[in-house]
């Protein structure tokens, strides 16, 4: 019993993947003017800012981690397509005359 494996379709997941990080590695939560003269209360204008800089850290954690999923799906296309290669030599190899060889 085996599975088939696309290759284009983990290049295709990759890229999707790449995509749509990309578009949210660069976002960051506008943290300037958090201060108690924005929200008329020291606590809240402090809550504000921790929230947004964990915000931000969470984003670069995903953004990161997408990047590793993306690269880990194309080295494990790259391997497919290597393997599947190799295979087809062999057998290439095998089909020809021994006189051939």
């Amino acid at each position: 019993m085996g599975f088939e494996v696309l290759v284009t379709e983990l290049t295709s997941a990759a890229g999707t993947i790449e995509q749509i990080v990309s578009a949210r590695a660069c976002y960051h939560v506008p943290l300037a003017n958090l201060d108690a003269a924005s929200f008329g209360q020291v606590e809240l204008a402090e809550w504000m800012t921790t929230v947004g800089e964990d915000a931000d850290k969470t984003l670069s954690a995903l953004a990161t981690r997408g990047q590793d999923i993306a690269g880990s799906l194309r080295d494990s296309a790259t391997a497919y397509q290597h393997n599947e290669s190799g295979v087809q030599a062999r057998f290439s190899g095998a089909a020809q005359p021994a006189s051939a060889r």
